[in-house]
């Protein structure tokens, strides 16, 4: 079983993000049978990427997309695998993909992501700028 549950660090203290992390939390609690060994990881997310960096990307995805003939969110996923944003792991035999959203990019992490798209389009011949 594999949950991520955002936190946020006011006034001294950790606590949900919202009502729906929460409940992703104590949902998961309620399907661990007692006496279970839980396994948890923290990280600190960086979320100073721009709303120009965001629009860039996802118009870039766009254009791909359209010139593919892909879905924009099957694009997406694919930049993301392409930008390293995608990691799988295999937890009690199960493979768990965690994927980051790029609202939680920093901004040298969307700006690799761009890169990615430039790099793509140029590979299949649809320069971007």
């Amino acid at each position: 079983m594999f949950v991520e549950v955002r936190l946020i660090k006011k006034d001294g203290k950790v606590s949900y993000f919202n009502v729906t992390d929460e409940n992703q939390y104590n949902l998961m609690v309620k399907q661990v049978p007692e006496g279970s060994k839980i396994c948890a990881m923290f990280e600190i997310s960086s979320q100073d990427g721009s709303m120009g960096q965001l629009a860039k990307l996802h118009a870039s995805i766009r254009e791909l997309a359209l010139h593919l003939g892909y879905d924009f969110e099957d694009m997406k996923m694919y930049i993301k695998h392409l930008s390293g944003f995608v990691t799988e792991r295999v937890i009690e035999g199960k493979k768990i993909s965690r994927v980051k959203s790029f609202a939680d990019c920093s901004k040298d992490e969307l700006g690799f992501a761009i890169q990615m798209c430039i790099d793509f389009s140029n590979k299949i011949n649809n320069p971007i700028a």
